[in-house]
């Protein structure tokens, strides 16, 4: 479960943060590790570039993620954009 814990930032009960505050990405926070999702500006929303491959960013960025772990992080982020109400593109 989702709970808003900032403008923009949501916190979910299985121990990960979103932020979707920023105009130019979105972050994904686990524990100490952070990935960002960048989007610009669209019609009927923003539009968010899950590709190329999610990475950690510093000073993880020598960890690999798998397609499973992306993919996870993919849905949760979509799961935020959607507990928020926001429209959005892929």
């Amino acid at each position: 479960m989702f709970t808003e814990i900032d403008d923009g930032v949501f916190s979910h009960s299985d121990g990960f943060v979103v932020n979707l505050h920023s105009p130019i990405e979105a972050v994904y926070f686990e524990g100490q590790h952070s990935a960002k999702i960048y989007k610009e500006p669209g019609v009927g929303g923003h539009v968010y570039y899950f590709e190329p491959p999610i990475k950690w960013e510093p000073p993880f960025e020598g960890e690999t993620l798998s397609e499973d772990k992306q993919q996870i992080i993919r849905n949760r982020v979509i799961a935020a954009l959607r507990f928020r109400g926001l429209p959005f593109h892929m």
